[in-house]
């Protein structure tokens, strides 16, 4: 579901995945974005960024990823903690994999997601808690008053409905990176915003494309 912003036929789609380190980066400027603009209405679309080959225990990607690290606080002033790289890097680290804590966040009301995936990505990045895990799905939706299925997210592949319609909704909209965000009038694309990360450049490049 999306809803409109400013404007008839305007949407906002935020091209996110739960395990996308620099989403994580980019909480700060969705709550100066949202402060700006309360009554926003953004499709969270998961992208599926662990995916195929790429899904695997945690602790293969980990030596990338406390390499990467450094470079996404200094561009985003979020930082990953101790907690979060002991999980990755442990022995016995949980796979990593997109499709479960996807599958959580979109059986959650449309108008919850965004709080949701920011609150995944806290559990996860700032937390070190394993966000593919029923029981730490289960609790972080408990926490944003929502009710889902979390033995059945994590149970899930990218071939389950209604991951795989997310997954090829976001590629057939050509989002190849993230955090992206789109904005679209009828349908069809006017803006494209990645690589901002300050909240105040955020803020104002967002407004500038809902004005248009």
């Amino acid at each position: 579901m999306t809803g409109p912003v400013t404007g008839a036929g305007k949407e906002v789609i935020y091209g996110f995945d739960p395990l996308c380190g620099w989403c994580f980066g980019l909480i700060p400027a969705w709550h100066a974005a949202r402060a700006a603009h309360p009554d926003l209405a953004v499709e969270v679309l998961p992208g599926g960024l662990i995916t195929g080959p790429r899904v695997g225990p945690y602790k293969d990607a980990a030596p990338y990823i406390r390499g990467a690290a450094p470079r996404m606080a200094a561009a985003t002033g979020q930082h990953v903690s101790d907690a979060f790289l002991a999980l990755i890097e442990a022995e016995d680290s949980p796979v990593s994999a997109s499709a479960p804590p996807s599958h959580a966040l979109l059986q959650a009301p449309a108008e919850a997601r965004l709080d949701f995936a920011h609150a995944l990505q806290e559990a996860h990045f700032r937390d070190g808690q394993d966000i593919t895990s029923a029981p730490v799905l289960a609790a972080v939706a408990a926490a944003q008053g929502l009710t889902i299925d979390a033995h059945a997210a994590a149970r899930v592949s990218e071939d389950t409905e209604p991951v795989r319609a997310a997954f090829q909704r976001s590629a057939a909209l050509a989002i190849t990176t993230f955090p992206t965000t789109l904005i679209l009038r009828d349908g069809v694309e006017t803006a494209r915003i990645d690589g901002i990360y300050d909240p105040e450049e955020f803020t104002a490049t967002l407004s500038r494309a809902l004005e248009e």
